[in-house]
């Protein structure tokens, strides 16, 4: 038996992590995992090369020079139990689309759909309206990862479908942390190129954040940033213009790639603060009782703060200079209950 998951995938770290987590669950239970993704097709395949069950794994392109045509999807779709888009903000107006077309064929040839830890974020245009209508439509369950993301589900289904729309923590919080220590006092650093925002000036966002870091740096007496490039197709050339600031301001840099997902996981652990624009290194962050600030350009990053209550370590979206990091122990979060309310979810859907 055979269970398929579609996402962007590719180098996008926060996708990878959700998409590691749910592989290392459900390797126990399935004999093939086919997985559909929009992204770069070698580094998801590398994100993998730590997995003992890496002969389980068969990866389908779904764009550039790996794209396998709608035929071919569907008869390498055909046997499998489920197929899941495993995680992240699916839906936006910024282009997200939650593989609708290619959930609407699963849902023909009576494959269940289902979608797992995601999220909506802005959602004013009409295809992105339609498109989230039609994921509830075709779905058997979705799960969001935040109240605000089903209350935009339920409103924009207009409440037809309110039994398939639940609410799974993020999906990242299971997933395991190797034990490896790092002696060097670092801080990490996460940009996020916002061309796609016009209402934000991508240049001086990111210079302005690129030099609070570096007076994060200083403020705890360090002289080294780890630059996570978490989403290398994205962010590397702003993550390159990032390194320029910090050498200038005499900071020594080391980079990794959200890709390297143990490797990029290691590093936040062993890190002292974490300033991140990017969603999931927060995340982490917060579960290991780091302290981060993290950069409000979306309404996901908002809406995370609120509901582990830490609203100040949010960092103004037009106000960057005037953040005050907070370098206070985080307030507690029962790490354990999170993840058997996931694990809960999950078992739902083995064989």
């Amino acid at each position: 038996m055979k269970i398929s998951f579609i996402g962007y995938y590719g180098s996008n770290f926060g996708d990878l992590l959700m998409l590691n987590a749910l592989i290392d669950y459900y390797t126990e239970y399935y004999g093939q995992i086919n997985i559909y993704t929009y992204g770069n097709f070698d580094n998801l395949y590398n994100s993998f090369l730590s997995n003992t069950h890496l002969n389980k794994i068969k990866i389908f392109g779904l764009s550039g020079r790996d794209k396998i045509n709608y035929a071919q999807f569907i008869k390498s779709l055909k046997g499998s139990k489920y197929l899941i888009w495993g995680g992240g903000t699916c839906f936006m107006d910024q282009g997200g689309t939650g593989g609708v077309k290619f959930m609407l064929g699963a849902n023909f040839f009576k494959i269940p759909v289902l979608y797992l830890g995601i999220g909506i974020d802005s959602h004013f245009k009409l295809k992105t309206k339609l498109l989230v209508f039609l994921s509830v439509f075709v779905s058997k369950s979705l799960y969001f990862r935040d109240l605000k993301s089903i209350e935009a589900a339920n409103k924009l289904s207009f409440g037809m479908f309110d039994t398939k729309i639940r609410y799974v923590p993020d999906i990242a919080n299971i997933k395991e942390i190797q034990d490896e220590i790092i002696s060097d006092n670092y801080i990490i650093f996460c940009c996020r190129d916002l061309a796609a925002y016009p209402k934000l000036n991508n240049e001086k966002v990111n210079h302005d954040l690129a030099l609070l870091a570096v007076k994060i740096c200083k403020q705890l007496g360090f002289n080294k940033i780890v630059n996570l490039i978490c989403d290398a197709e994205i962010d590397e050339d702003q993550g390159k213009k990032a390194i320029t600031v910090f050498l200038q301001n005499g900071i020594d840099v080391d980079t990794i790639y959200g890709s390297e997902i143990d490797k990029s996981l290691i590093a936040i652990k062993n890190s002292k603060f974490v300033i991140t624009s990017r969603l999931h290194p927060a995340v982490i962050a917060q579960n290991l009782n780091i302290p981060y600030s993290l950069y409000n350009y979306s309404d996901k990053n908002k809406k995370f703060v609120e509901e582990v209550n830490e609203q100040a370590r949010l960092i103004c979206r037009y106000n960057i200079n005037k953040h005050i990091a907070d370098f206070q122990n985080l307030q507690k979060n029962n790490l354990d209950r999170v993840k058997e309310e996931i694990q809960s979810v999950l078992v739902k859907y083995i064989k």
